[in-house]
């Protein structure tokens, strides 16, 4: 990841470590993958704007060691388990996210569906309403 001064990436707190993982929903291959520079640019290409990009950083959180020592950096087969334990989370919760959607759609059908019974039960009921008036009004007639 290139970071321009001043630019969008750094605007938004992003560093030379973070590691695209995500765009528009759809899951990068691992870095080290020889797919992923296309995959990338396809999708980059291809996405409507706005889009959601997701960023994975690395981080190392062993503060265990003793003072004075240097951290080693994360291995690139760390970070490629690391990713590959994003991308499966994130299909995941793509996955969840397909289900409720289509869950949304079929409440959003039922309830069109009710509203529509809803409107023929009105003009029924306004129809028999008439229906009784001029009957009642009929037999007023009558009485008079």
């Amino acid at each position: 990841l290139k970071i321009t001064p001043g630019g969008q990436a750094e605007k938004l707190g992003l560093q030379v470590q973070d590691r695209l993982a995500v765009i528009a929903g759809t899951a990068l291959p691992p870095r080290g993958d020889p797919n992923f520079q296309e995959a990338a640019k396809k999708l980059l290409s291809s996405m409507k704007r706005p889009a959601d990009l997701t960023f994975i950083r690395i981080v190392q959180t062993d503060k265990s060691k003793p003072a004075g020592t240097s951290e080693e950096p994360v291995s690139r087969e760390k970070e490629r388990e690391q990713l590959k334990a994003a991308q499966a989370s994130i299909s995941a919760l793509q996955v969840q996210l397909d289900e409720a959607n289509a869950q949304a759609a079929d409440a959003k059908e039922e309830v069109d569906a009710i509203k529509a019974e809803m409107q023929l039960s009105k003009a029924w009921a306004a129809q028999e309403a008439s229906s009784h008036r001029a009957e009642v009004d009929s037999l007023k007639a009558e009485l008079d």
